[in-house]
């Protein structure tokens, strides 16, 4: 019998640290592909992800609250929202660990920002302020499974091979953004006002994607295809 893979999902309380995914839904995607999603605790001791990283076959980094810019050089805008130095460093010491070990990575909203900062890009600390964005990239609408805006994908990506379409719609829930994109990853979608929207390494295990697939994967076949395309990734590491 074919054991399912353990995929990590990060998880953490804003307020004590105690370890909890806010929502469901990350969880529900993995098992619907599939894997057994695994919460992975907070924890200071940054030695220890590297043991946590060695017994898990993937890594999943869930949205969340925003990303000190401390950890690229800025000082906050007034328009920055909450962040918690040490949640950074502990889910970029994960990253860092899954990539030097060759786990598959897949990166949601704020799991691409993480992402992104964990190798060495930058970020906007508020769309608006810092980039003029003209479509809506917070929506106002309350149900998660709406998706309001559409995206273009970069042909000759993991994304568009999955899809088959130039142009595909996202929910969206961020008033962050990649800037500068990490040397070591590749663009594959971006908004109508450039914003971008996902990103991949070159062989394809890492992508990161800026809307919410794990809230679209019960009624949008390209989320089913992404999540299964992850757990399938992570399979061959079991």
């Amino acid at each position: 019998m074919k054991l399912k893979p353990l995929i990590g999902i990060t998880a953490y309380n804003y307020q004590d640290n105690a370890s909890f995914v806010t929502k469901s839904t990350y969880i529900n995607a993995i098992l619907l592909s599939g894997g057994t999603p695994i919460l992975i605790p907070y924890t200071t001791d940054l030695m220890e992800c590297r043991n946590i990283v060695e017994k898990l076959d993937g890594l999943l980094l869930p949205g969340g609250i925003d990303i000190s810019p401390r950890l690229y050089k800025e000082e906050p805008l007034k328009e920055a929202g909450m962040s918690i130095h040490n949640i950074d460093l502990y889910e970029i010491r994960l990253i860092l660990e899954a990539k030097k070990q060759e786990k598959p990575i897949l990166a949601i909203c704020r799991g691409i920002q993480i992402l992104n900062v964990a190798l060495g890009g930058t970020l906007y600390q508020d769309i608006d302020a810092q980039k003029a964005a003209t479509i809506c990239h917070n929506q106002s609408i309350s149900i998660r499974d709406e998706m309001t805006h559409s995206v273009s994908l970069i042909s000759d990506s993991v994304l568009y091979r999955l899809y088959q379409q130039d142009k595909i719609y996202v929910n969206s829930y961020h008033h962050q953004a990649v800037k500068d994109l990490a040397k070591t990853l590749l663009p594959t979608a971006y908004s109508l006002d450039h914003i971008l929207e996902a990103c991949e390494s070159e062989d394809g295990r890492i992508i990161g994607v800026q809307w919410h697939p794990e809230t679209l994967i019960n009624t949008d076949k390209n989320s089913k295809k992404l999540f299964q395309y992850f757990v399938e990734l992570c399979q061959e590491k079991c």
